[in-house]
């Protein structure tokens, strides 16, 4: 029997690494794929949304059922295409689906509406520092005099950007329906003051 050596020495080595490689990729997806499925990595809306027979907008139009702020979802994620989609699943097994209105978001992906409209953060996290009247506008849908932008978000959802392009602005443009705009005025402070919408 000839010595090991050489370009043989090389070719033994890597026929024993390359199993121990895989065992290790495969240990390491299962890892995280085991990571995602905790707890600590649940995720929520982070504001109300309303629908109506499991078709929403990213304008958020305001009529319909609602699905309040922290609501636990899962299955997120978003279908590109012409006309993306931004899918997910409620606690209760509801799927619903988004679509994504490109031309109401400059500046803004599907993907980062998607960012935007999950959070970590469970309804009370979300709302934390909120007085409970801000609270309890919220868990109706609702926007209330005294209400900070904060609250706001969280009980209307963020205003489309083709007519609010900043949130620091007084005034912020939403949608009741197709037709009918909703129109939130804050002060210097950044709480809301009358009319509402």
């Amino acid at each position: 029997m000839k010595p090991v050596t050489g370009n043989r020495l090389i070719l033994l080595g890597a026929l024993v690494a390359l199993p121990l490689l895989f065992a290790s990729y495969k240990r390491s997806a299962h890892a995280s794929e085991t990571v995602a499925a905790t707890p600590s990595h649940r995720l929520y809306t982070a504001y109300n949304l309303w629908y109506e027979k499991q078709d929403l907008s990213s304008i958020n139009y305001q009529k319909g059922a609602l699905i309040p702020a922290g609501t636990g979802v899962s299955s997120v994620v978003v279908v590109a295409g012409r006309k993306p989609e931004i899918k997910f699943t409620t606690a209760k097994g509801e799927a619903f689906a988004i679509g994504f209105i490109a031309k109401y978001h400059p500046g803004l992906s599907a993907e980062g509406f998607k960012n935007r409209l999950f959070t970590s953060k469970p309804f009370d996290d979300l709302v934390k520092g909120m007085t409970a009247e801000e609270i309890k506008a919220i868990k109706a849908g609702e926007v209330k005099v005294g209400m900070s932008r904060k609250a706001v978000l969280a009980a209307f959802g963020y205003p489309p950007e083709h007519v609010t392009p900043s949130l620091e602005r007084s005034e912020w443009t939403y949608w009741k329906d197709r037709y009918r705009k909703a129109l939130v005025h804050f002060d210097d402070k950044g709480n809301v003051i009358g009319p509402l919408p």
